[in-house]
């Protein structure tokens, strides 16, 4: 597309809340290996600015039950306000430092995040709070997974009778009573 999201000291200063775009419910039943990926980037690489508490968090509500990460982005550097590099947070824990993955730089790059739940209804939201210089984009959010298999329509009250039809026949009514029904609907 021709637009993204991107922000620069996405925070409260009456500490409020934090930076939030949440999309509309999703309806995901009979969906599973579900996934959020999204494009991540930011504009002043190499600048280690961002702290340990700044963060970027793609998180997940299934039917209601409360918000969970998914993904997780942090500064590197253990030091209370003291700038690190911004980088994925591999165990999505915000309470704990590190362990750390990838960094993110000035490209965008496609994170994908398993979402381990099952349900009808699907939120998804990306939450940032950045309380310096810090600059953070992302764009293309998704969310993918596998529609289970579908069981075919079921025909029923077909009458029996044989039919011989020759290319170029006059059309002939083949039953009156068809019925059709899906299981699955």
């Amino acid at each position: 597309g021709s637009w993204n999201w991107v922000g620069e000291d996405v925070f409260s200063l009456t500490g409020g809340s934090d930076g939030v775009l949440t999309l509309n419910p999703l309806t995901v039943s009979n969906t599973s290996s579900l996934e959020v990926q999204i494009a991540v980037a930011m504009s002043r690489f190499g600048q280690n600015r961002w702290e340990n508490d700044d963060v970027l968090a793609i998180e997940y509500n299934m039917d209601g039950g409360g918000w969970n990460i998914a993904g997780l982005f942090t500064g590197d550097n253990p030091t209370v306000g003291i700038g690190g590099a911004p980088r994925l947070d591999t165990d999505n824990n915000p309470a704990t430092f590190g362990p750390f993955g990838a960094e993110i730089t000035d490209t965008y790059v496609d994170y994908t995040f398993a979402i381990p739940a099952t349900g009808n209804s699907l939120e998804v939201r990306v939450r940032t709070n950045c309380n310096g210089s810090e600059e953070i984009a992302f764009d293309n959010l998704r969310i993918r997974g596998i529609a289970s298999m579908n069981d075919a329509p079921v025909l029923a009250n077909i009458e029996g009778t044989p039919i011989a039809y020759t290319e170029g026949d006059p059309a002939t009514q083949l039953t009156n009573t068809l019925t059709v029904s899906d299981n699955n609907n």
